[in-house]
This record gives structure tokens, C-alpha cells and sequence, in this order.
């Protein structure tokens, strides 16, 4: 019926449509179901395998950049520190080389400042961002080694929107950290063993732990309903998406009342898309104290340098007080935590 309504240009444009609505979906998540790409073909009026073959070539392609659970890691006792650290040629190339090298260390970036080399890294106490704050120090790095105080935006949303389409939605506010049982790690971990992009996604991930798939389902809706499973879904790469430019934007509020300061940057960052990620961060050591006032850190994004501008003005107007831009120049590593 298609091929009597739309001409060649028109269905192309629609089947692009289509694999963008279906982006989004699966960015959203899957729905915890036995066979959830069947729900994403239904809402979208196609077929089941039409689906699952558009999230295979996302992936083959690299626009996908992995497909499997997030979780939220502070359900597992973990806390987020955020590292910041300039020294010589030599110095910040060790430090690379040993956060590459360490699976807690998820993101290691080189931006424009004198801190150049910036890293996160989930922890499970302030002794062990003590150990790494030694490292830096011996190796004759400046530096700074913050953790998160409050979560206020988790966003990242890298697909085109089509039609009425809206990204997966904002996470806000802070849970409190729970460890949780045995069962649910072992679901965690059945999950994080690998999610099939098949018909039925969840069966290989329930083989590999020796679990049924319902089994597996039933533990990931009580993670899901706890808070300790986010989503089970596509993650994207913002570069082929057209954002190219990135900035780590310090602000400094920490003269003001926390409280004050979480309900000031909810207003400012909510509303904005291009604005990923907002956390409140808490000194933990630095060797610039005097010259690092800043605790509040929004990741905003564009698809130029001249947009970026525009946006960190904007971000100053909303949010007055000291402010520091880290653009981001090259990416060391970007990988997911594993259990």
C-alpha cells in the first residue's frame, strides 16, 4: 500500500523516518519482555525483523556504540570521582597509559586547559581515589579529585528526532547507595554477559549464568523498579550524530547553599537538550585548591565550536558565577563498567 502513496523520494524519506523513530526506541529502552523487538515493531507499524536488522547495521556501522543494560552504580556501593590533572609530556602519557589499563576508569579525555587530561572513575570509597590522587602526585602532576555530591541531569540523548518523536527521558534527583543481593548481581552480571540483538535478546545473556530467560527478566524488573537498572538499550556515538563539539563546563557555586544550588541548576538544565549531564561535585583533594573553586559541572554539547559559544553563554546567563569551559580535543577511552 506504501508504493500507491508515496513516490521513490517520499518513501525514502519515510523509511529514514522510520530507522529514526526506531533509534530512539531503542535508545529508551527495551521493554522487558521475552521478544521486545516485536513491541518496538508494533508501535512502529513494521516488522519484527525489519527492526531487528536496522539495530544490527546501527551497530555494525559504529553509529551504535554498544547495546546492553546501564545501570545506575551507586545501588552497587559505587560513587563517581571526577579527576582533573596537567604535568609534563611524559607524566600525562604515563597517567594514560595506567587508566587505560584500569576497567573503573570509564572515560579519559584530553580538553583545553592546563588541567588537560581529565578522567572518571567509579570507586567504592575515598581511599581508593586516595590511591590515585598518590599516583598523580608522584608522577609531578597539578590536579584535582572530586566526587559526586548530587546527581541533577542524566541525559545523554544523541538521536535525530523525527516527527513527534521525544528522546528517552531525563533522570534527576539522587538514590541513595544499596548493595544489593547476590540474586541481583547475578542478574547484573547474566545481563552485562551479553544481550543478543535476535528475536529473543535476553536467552543467550540467561544461558551464559545458567538462568532461565523469565528467571532473568523477572530479576532485571526488580532492578528496573529499585533503580538499579536504568535501561537495557542502545547507546550512540554523538560524533556521527553531528555532535562534534563537546565542553565540560566548572562552574563555581560554593558559596551557596547545596540545596540552593541543586534546585538553581535543575531549573537552568532541564529544559536545555543540548545539556547531557549536571552533577554537584565535592572536593576531595587537590593540589591547585586556592585556583579550583568549582562544583557544579554540566556537559553540554553542539555540532560547532560557534554553537558551543552561544550555549556556554547561555549556561553563564542561567547560571552566574565563576566559569571555566573544558572542550574537549581528543578521547582516550570511553568504555562501560563492567561487574
Amino acid at each position: 500500500m506504501a508504493e500507491d502513496v508515496f513516490s521513490a523520494g517520499e518513501r525514502g524519506a519515510s523509511d529514514a523516518c522510520v530507522s529514526e523513530l526506531a533509534a530512539g526506541m531503542l535508545e529508551e529502552g527495551l521493554p522487558l519482555v521475552r521478544e521486545p523487538f516485536a513491541e518496538v515493531a508494533r508501535r512502529l507499524n513494521i516488522g519484527e525483523s525489519q527492526v531487528v536488522e536496522m539495530a544490527r547495521e546501527m551497530l555494525r556501522s559504529g553509529r551504535m556504540r554498544r547495546f546492553g543494560p546501564f545501570f545506575d552504580f551507586r545501588r552497587f556501593g559505587l560513587n563517581g570521582y571526577l579527576f582533573g590533572a596537567g604535568g609534563s609530556a611524559e607524566a600525562e602519557a604515563n597517567i594514560i597509559s595506567r587508566m587505560n589499563g584500569m576497567k573503573n576508569v570509564t572515560h579519559v579525555y584530553g580538553r583545553k586547559h592546563r588541567l588537560r587530561l581529565w578522567f572518571t572513575v567509579l570507586l567504592g570509597s575515598d581511599g581508593e581515589a586516595g590511591e590515585i590522587c598518590e599516583t598523580l602526585r608522584s608522577e609531578g602532576c597539578e590536579f584535582v579529585a572530586m566526587s559526586v555530591s548530587r546527581m541533577i541531569k542524566l541525559r545523554p540523548s544523541f538521536v535525530s528526532r523525527c516527527g513527534n518523536f521525544e528522546p528517552r527521558s531525563a533522570e534527576y534527583g539522587a538514590l541513595p547507595a544499596a548493595v544489593l543481593d547476590e540474586d541481583m548481581l547475578k542478574t547484573a552480571r547474566a545481563l552485562q554477559n551479553g544481550i543478543d540483538i535476535s528475536r529473543r535478546p535476553f536467552d543467550t545473556a540467561a544461558a551464559s549464568c545458567g538462568m532461565d530467560a523469565e528467571e532473568l527478566l523477572e530479576g532485571a524488573r526488580r532492578m528496573a523498579d529499585m533503580g538499579a537498572l536504568r535501561r537495557i538499550g542502545a547507546s550512540f556515538d554523538h560524533y556521527r550524530a553531528g555532535w562534534t563539539e563537546n565542553s565540560l563546563c566548572a562552574l563555581d557555586m560554593s558559596g551557596t547553599d547545596e540545596n540552593i544550588v541543586y534546585e538553581a541548576a535543575l531549573r537552568a538544565v532541564s529544559g536545555l537538550f543540548w545539556a547531557s549531564h549536571c552533577y554537584i561535585r565535592r572536593m576531595y583533594d587537590c593540589e591547585i585548591r586556592g585556583e579550583w573553586p568549582y562544583n557544579l559541572y554540566v556537559m553540554i554539547h553542539a555540532s560547532s565550536n560557534k554553537l558551543l559559544s552561544l550555549r556556554e553563554a547561555e549556561l553563564r546567563e542561567k547560571l552566574p558565577g565563576g566559569f571555566v569551559s573544558l572542550r574537549t580535543e581528543i578521547e582516550y577511552k570511553k568504555i562501560y563498567y563492567t561487574l
